[in-house]
């Protein structure tokens, strides 16, 4: 329930402590120090009692008198915007009273513009305004005045407001943002409410609050781009022609046509692409053609976006890693489920464009090719698999020689000629790891079996070789935790912490 001005007083005598909640607007009585209780509402009227002050002289108090009290601007006389408001009253009233009459209003105000917007009036419980007001305060608890308002809250409460008619320091909405971003460049800018476009830059920019503006007005693109249009206001052309949101679409499509255009050139020419990126190949056309070269992966994406078109529910094709042998075999493997469909986005393309599109269609038309990748599908899929297991660290011995055992056998049953080749590869590798019987050996004896060979280590040594690791991939890993724990940002790293680091690093089984 709220109670608003003088009305307040007489609630004490209608009201008993049944309400859940009461909240005071600037409570006022003319002639306010009075002793008798019972014209004051006090905190026993219900279960929880708000009050919002907005005088502190004539019209209305600062006495504490609810659960919480919220002082609004408590320091100044009268309350932002209220130095010249002269009431209508149609009777003369003391010059004090002029501006208190202004602030005693600002009550319903203020309360209004929380239930528009409940987190707008933040305020900080202190002691005393002095308190407040020298930020000896700032670390104590914080509540909501008006509708937002916790049950919780006691004490008394203080805050401060925006200058001028505005009362409440509100976020501003996006399109208010979007508004003083163009206010700052007209030339520049333009909105529809919705969206930030530059003119200059001819592209959206994405603008929730106001610095991310003066970011992209900070950019080397947007600096580069206002010098040119003062260039061409100097030489008297109209700089000042207006571009609104709805031609955005043409403009873009010219930009396509120029990349287009480029793009073609370039690979007519046998020109690498990446030679795109030369500062001396940029400027010249920057400074002869007015336009600024894309870059290589603008380029790019019309190959990308040719096949989101023909196949969107194909993933892309893999890009294998040099010194990664598996994933080579995945990347066969991703051709030889979908060669058909890249096939068909390859022929596409224009073979005169580039010698790589050539290549690439020659190779996919050739039935060689389909046959060593059906060879691939069928035989040589485990390998992926395989190396992953041997690179995991939490694999026991016996775990990982018997994969290697099963490998081996599959290896066996590869016919053809490739299927030769590679078994006989296979077979060069492990005989020239002297130590591979040797593990064999302790895999047996791990298991509760005899060995081959007799072994030289004992019992308790075997079993410390329960997780003995068959590739280095653990030492290359161990390369760069040692990399990151000694490095030179480390300036007084003692002996101790240094061994408990590698007692964490030891026991860790994060990878």
């Amino acid at each position: 329930m709220d109670s608003c001005l003088l009305g307040c007083y007489w609630l004490p005598r209608w009201v008993d402590s049944g309400l859940a909640a009461l909240r005071r607007l600037d409570p006022a009585l003319p002639g306010f120090r009075t002793e008798d209780n019972e014209f004051k509402i006090r905190r026993r009227c219900a279960k929880f009692v708000d009050i919002i002050h907005t005088t502190f002289v004539t019209l209305g108090t600062g006495e504490k008198l609810g659960h919480a009290d919220f002082y609004v601007n408590r320091g100044p006389i009268q309350q932002p915007g209220c130095g010249a408001e002269v009431p209508e009253f149609g009777v003369p009233l003391p010059i004090p009273l002029i501006g208190d009459t202004c602030s005693h209003s600002r009550a319903y105000f203020y309360y209004a513009e929380s239930i528009v917007f409940p987190k707008a009036f933040l305020s900080r419980k202190c002691s005393s305004y002095p308190r407040f007001a020298m930020g000896l305060c700032n670390s104590n608890l914080l509540a909501y005045m008006g509708e937002d308002v916790s049950h919780k809250a006691r004490g008394s409460y203080y805050l401060k407001t925006a200058d001028g008619r505005k009362m409440p320091k509100v976020k501003d909405c996006h399109g208010a943002v979007l508004r003083r971003c163009v206010a700052t460049d007209p030339e520049a800018f333009s909105t529809d409410g919705k969206i930030l476009f530059c003119k200059l830059c001819e592209k959206e920019i994405p603008v929730k609050k106001m610095f991310q503006c003066e970011q992209h007005k900070a950019t080397a693109m947007h600096k580069k781009k206002v010098e040119k249009n003062n260039e061409k206001k100097k030489q008297g052309e109209n700089g000042k022609k207006q571009v609104l949101i709805v031609p955005v679409v043409s403009k873009s499509n010219q930009q396509d046509e120029f990349h287009s255009r480029v793009c073609q050139a370039f690979l007519k020419a046998n020109i690498p692409l990446y030679k795109l990126e030369h500062e001396s190949i940029r400027k010249l056309f920057h400074d002869y053609c007015s336009k600024d070269l894309p870059h290589e992966w603008t380029l790019r994406k019309k190959f990308v976006r040719a096949f989101r078109e023909k196949h969107p529910e194909l993933a892309l094709p893999p890009e294998p890693i040099l010194t990664r042998w598996g994933t080579w075999v995945l990347a066969s493997l991703y051709y030889a489920d979908n060669l058909e469909a890249v096939k068909e986005v390859v022929n596409m393309f224009d073979e005169s464009d580039s010698q790589y599109i050539a290549k690439a269609k020659k190779s996919m038309a050739s039935t060689e090719t389909k046959a060593q990748l059906t060879f691939i599908k069928a035989y040589m899929d485990s390998i992926p698999q395989l190396i992953s297991k041997l690179e995991y660290s939490e694999k026991e011995l016996i775990q990982v020689v018997d994969e290697m055992k099963k490998f081996e056998d599959r290896a066996t049953s590869w016919p053809g000629s490739i299927g030769t080749s590679v078994r006989n590869k296979l077979e060069y590798v492990l005989s020239r790891n002297p130590a591979w019987k040797t593990i064999i050996d302790i895999s047996r004896s791990l298991k509760g079996e005899t060995p081959e060979t007799p072994l030289s280590y004992t019992a308790n040594e075997l079993s410390n070789f329960k997780y003995l690791p068959l590739v280095s991939v653990d030492v290359e890993r161990s390369f760069s935790r040692m990399k990151q724990l000694l490095t030179d940002l480390r300036h007084s790293f003692k002996t101790e912490n240094l061994e408990k680091h590698l007692i964490v690093q030891v026991n860790g089984f994060d990878d």
